[in-house]
């Protein structure tokens, strides 16, 4: 089996995903692009939308490791499970730290280890 030497990685702000159909629309782009990394920052998924996440990113190749947050902000890394060669059904171990604002994962793509890490900060100067 060959690897490719490259990963599509995008990071994005889509300033909110929990309205309906918005997840499964960027998810469903995502996958036609063949995004294998997809880095969001202000998700506003809090922890009640944990099962929906999770499934919804499952149902189109992917695996979410998300900074659940209890106000606006979060952030979130979406991996394509086949770039990563896991198993969408089962959860990858990841860290999320400051209430959800940054999300880490650690991955392999053949010999090479990736750290990656989503990082949501506010606008206004206090919350920062």
């Amino acid at each position: 089996m060959m690897v490719s030497n490259h990963i599509r990685l995008i990071s994005l702000n889509p300033q909110g995903l929990k309205s309906p159909g918005r997840l499964n629309a960027l998810l469903y782009e995502s996958k036609r692009k063949q995004v294998d990394a997809l880095l969001l920052q202000e998700c506003n998924f809090d922890f009640a939308s944990e099962s929906y996440v999770r499934e919804t990113a499952r149902n189109h190749g992917y695996l979410a490791c998300v900074g659940y947050s209890d106000n606006r902000g979060g952030s979130a890394i979406f991996l394509r499970a086949s770039t990563f060669n896991l198993d969408p059904r089962k959860p990858i171990e990841y860290t999320s730290a400051l209430q959800g604002r940054v999300t880490f994962v650690s991955v392999a793509v053949g010999d090479t280890h990736l750290k990656l890490c989503s990082m949501y900060v506010p606008a206004g100067t206090q919350e920062r």
